[in-house]
Protein backbone atom coordinates (compact mmCIF):
# COMPACT_ATOMS: atom_id res chain seq x y z
CA UNK A 1 0.00 0.00 0.00
CA UNK A 2 2.66 2.59 0.79
CA UNK A 3 4.21 1.82 -2.45
CA UNK A 4 0.98 2.66 -4.68
CA UNK A 5 0.46 5.77 -6.04
CA UNK A 6 -1.31 8.71 -3.62
CA UNK A 7 -4.50 8.47 -6.09
CA UNK A 8 -5.00 4.75 -5.60
CA UNK A 9 -3.98 5.36 -1.71
CA UNK A 10 -6.50 7.79 -1.33
CA UNK A 11 -9.58 5.50 -3.16
CA UNK A 12 -8.58 2.85 -0.77
CA UNK A 13 -8.52 4.55 2.83
CA UNK A 14 -11.95 4.77 3.41
CA UNK A 15 -12.21 1.02 3.43
CA UNK A 16 -9.16 0.68 6.61
CA UNK A 17 -11.96 1.42 8.98
CA UNK A 18 -13.83 -1.93 7.59
CA UNK A 19 -13.04 -5.20 9.33
CA UNK A 20 -12.50 -7.06 6.60
CA UNK A 21 -9.02 -4.39 6.32
CA UNK A 22 -8.22 -4.62 9.76
CA UNK A 23 -5.32 -6.63 9.47
CA UNK A 24 -4.09 -3.90 6.52
CA UNK A 25 -4.48 -1.18 8.62
CA UNK A 26 -3.04 -2.24 11.37
CA UNK A 27 0.12 -3.33 9.08
CA UNK A 28 0.27 0.53 8.03
CA UNK A 29 -0.37 2.10 11.02
CA UNK A 30 2.68 -0.06 12.39
CA UNK A 31 4.70 1.31 9.22
CA UNK A 32 3.87 4.45 9.56
CA UNK A 33 5.47 4.71 13.00
CA UNK A 34 8.25 7.06 13.69
CA UNK A 35 10.15 3.93 14.58
CA UNK A 36 10.39 1.95 11.54
CA UNK A 37 9.22 4.45 8.69
CA UNK A 38 13.01 5.65 8.57
CA UNK A 39 14.25 2.15 7.64
CA UNK A 40 10.99 1.84 5.08
CA UNK A 41 12.20 5.15 3.41
CA UNK A 42 15.66 3.26 2.36
CA UNK A 43 13.19 0.22 0.78
CA UNK A 44 11.08 1.96 -0.98
CA UNK A 45 13.18 4.34 -2.60
CA UNK A 46 13.65 8.24 -2.74
CA UNK A 47 10.87 9.05 -4.47
CA UNK A 48 8.50 7.60 -2.76
CA UNK A 49 9.62 9.45 0.33
CA UNK A 50 7.22 12.25 0.04
CA UNK A 51 4.25 9.83 -0.49
CA UNK A 52 5.25 7.71 2.15
CA UNK A 53 5.04 11.02 4.53
CA UNK A 54 1.77 12.33 2.69
CA UNK A 55 0.08 8.52 3.62
CA UNK A 56 1.14 8.73 7.08
CA UNK A 57 -0.52 12.06 7.34
CA UNK A 58 -3.76 10.81 5.95
CA UNK A 59 -3.20 7.29 8.18
CA UNK A 60 -3.06 10.05 11.08
CA UNK A 61 -6.15 11.80 10.11
CA UNK A 62 -7.89 8.88 9.57
CA UNK A 63 -7.47 7.83 13.27
CA UNK A 64 -8.55 11.66 14.08
CA UNK A 65 -11.56 11.19 12.21
CA UNK A 66 -12.95 8.00 13.20
CA UNK A 67 -12.23 9.01 17.04
CA UNK A 68 -14.27 12.47 16.58
CA UNK A 69 -17.22 9.82 14.49
CA UNK A 70 -17.78 7.93 17.81
CA UNK A 71 -18.87 11.00 19.26
CA UNK A 72 -22.16 11.37 17.10
CA UNK A 73 -22.46 7.13 17.84
CA UNK A 74 -25.29 6.16 19.90
CA UNK A 75 -25.49 2.67 20.01
CA UNK A 76 -22.90 1.63 22.44
CA UNK A 77 -21.50 -1.09 21.43
CA UNK A 78 -20.42 0.18 17.91
CA UNK A 79 -19.10 3.03 20.14
CA UNK A 80 -16.89 1.13 22.21
CA UNK A 81 -15.76 -0.81 18.95
CA UNK A 82 -14.74 2.03 17.13
CA UNK A 83 -12.88 4.03 20.13
CA UNK A 84 -10.96 0.13 20.46
CA UNK A 85 -10.30 0.32 16.76
CA UNK A 86 -9.07 3.43 16.60
CA UNK A 87 -7.02 3.05 20.48
CA UNK A 88 -5.22 -0.30 18.33
CA UNK A 89 -3.99 1.88 15.52
CA UNK A 90 -2.58 4.39 17.93
CA UNK A 91 -0.81 1.66 19.54
CA UNK A 92 0.66 0.23 16.11
CA UNK A 93 1.66 4.05 15.30
CA UNK A 94 3.34 4.26 18.86
CA UNK A 95 3.39 8.35 17.86
CA UNK A 96 2.82 10.64 21.12
CA UNK A 97 1.47 13.14 18.73
CA UNK A 98 -1.85 11.08 17.85
CA UNK A 99 -2.38 9.19 20.91
CA UNK A 100 -2.76 12.68 22.84
CA UNK A 101 -5.13 13.66 20.29
CA UNK A 102 -6.99 10.55 20.29
CA UNK A 103 -7.17 11.06 23.96
CA UNK A 104 -8.36 14.34 23.61
CA UNK A 105 -11.02 12.95 21.73
CA UNK A 106 -12.22 10.44 24.18
CA UNK A 107 -15.81 10.36 25.72
CA UNK A 108 -15.83 11.11 29.31
CA UNK A 109 -17.68 7.96 29.90
CA UNK A 110 -16.92 4.90 28.11
CA UNK A 111 -19.88 2.10 28.75
CA UNK A 112 -17.80 -1.31 28.34
CA UNK A 113 -20.65 -3.79 27.00
CA UNK A 114 -20.32 -6.67 24.98
CA UNK A 115 -17.52 -8.87 23.95
CA UNK A 116 -14.16 -7.12 25.02
CA UNK A 117 -10.32 -8.77 24.82
CA UNK A 118 -7.51 -8.25 26.93
CA UNK A 119 -5.81 -6.56 24.12
CA UNK A 120 -8.72 -3.74 23.68
CA UNK A 121 -8.68 -3.14 27.36
CA UNK A 122 -4.55 -2.74 27.03
CA UNK A 123 -4.99 -0.18 24.02
CA UNK A 124 -7.55 1.70 25.46
CA UNK A 125 -5.35 2.11 28.98
CA UNK A 126 -2.43 2.83 26.38
CA UNK A 127 -4.49 6.42 24.80
CA UNK A 128 -5.98 6.95 28.38
CA UNK A 129 -2.57 6.81 30.22
CA UNK A 130 -1.61 9.95 27.71
CA UNK A 131 -4.01 12.53 29.19
CA UNK A 132 -2.95 14.75 31.72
Amino acid sequence: MFVISMEEFREHIHRFKHQRWEVVTRCMFGVSSKLISPRISGLIGDHNVVDFAAKRDLLMNLAKNSMHATSTTTDASLKLCRIFQVCEWTREACDVTITTTVASQLPRKIELVGHILPNDVTNLMLVVRSIE
